[in-house]
């Protein structure tokens, strides 16, 4: 089973590729945070668990961490990867540090460079750009398999790697407050946001978005999967929007 993370596809479309070749299924973490789960249905005792998500601020994004917290596993093997922008620091130590806490014995931890969704800050790649990076990473993925089947040392993570990550993951913690997101005339009260909105933060009153008080996870997905473009945060305005273009969402 692979269980993954992703607000605009990159994850999704990793965590896909590789259930194929591995012939395994995957499903969504949202879903199973959204669903609320009895204490029967929190024990997860597949053979392989893999867990695919991207990288936020140098560490992984918190609603993985509270999936890891509140589920149980019992798996022969466990693997991670991380889709990133450009830099992932110390975020799958991170993550394999949560799972050893657990008794989860992650075997190995992959990483794989695909286009950046964070368009508060940055812009969005160009086309010629993004396939490239697909190219590279589709590569790098379908290599997977057979190195599941090899032994390896999993360093503890590099030491600026570690610097990193301590300074700009409590910034992310901190920073997740809703009201930085802004809805603009745009907005034609469709609610495609609330229903994508992987903690319930996004609910539709008199036709407008609307942001409920409290941490959102960040994903961004509001922002580049809106349908209208109505929804700003940051600079996105000026840098564009991202959705894997091998990923389709039934939202």
């Amino acid at each position: 089973m692979i269980f993954y993370f992703s607000g605009t596809g990159n994850s999704r479309y990793v965590a896909e590729r590789l259930a194929a070749l591995l012939d395994q299924q995957t499903v969504s973490i949202s879903d199973v945070m959204r669903d609320g789960r009895t204490d029967d249905d929190r024990t997860i005792t597949d053979d392989i668990v893999g867990i695919v998500a991207p990288v936020y601020f140098f560490g992984p994004p918190t609603i993985v961490m509270d999936f890891v917290s509140e589920m149980s596993f019992n798996a022969s093997k466990a693997f991670t990867v991380l889709t990133h922008g450009g830099v992932s620091a110390n975020a799958s130590a991170m993550l394999r540090k949560k799972l050893t806490k657990k008794g989860v014995n992650v075997s190995h931890s992959f990483e794989i460079r695909l286009p950046d969704n964070y368009v508060p800050r940055y812009r969005v790649p160009d086309a010629a750009v993004q396939e490239r990076l697909f190219a590279v990473a589709d590569a790098d993925i379908d290599k997977i398999p057979e190195l599941l089947e090899k032994k390896v040392h999993l360093k503890k993570g590099s030491f600026p790697g570690m610097v990193m990550s301590a300074a700009a993951y409590p910034i992310y913690k901190r920073g997740r407050d809703t009201k930085g997101f802004i809805v603009t005339r745009r907005c034609n009260g469709c609610g495609k946001c609330a229903s994508m909105c992987p903690v319930g933060m996004i609910s539709v009153v008199d036709d407008i978005s609307r942001w409920e008080p409290g941490k959102c996870v960040m994903c961004l997905a509001c922002v580049n999967r809106c349908p209208q473009a109505a929804i700003e945060r940051g600079k996105s305005r000026k840098h564009g929007r991202y959705v894997n273009p091998n990923v389709t969402f039934d939202d």
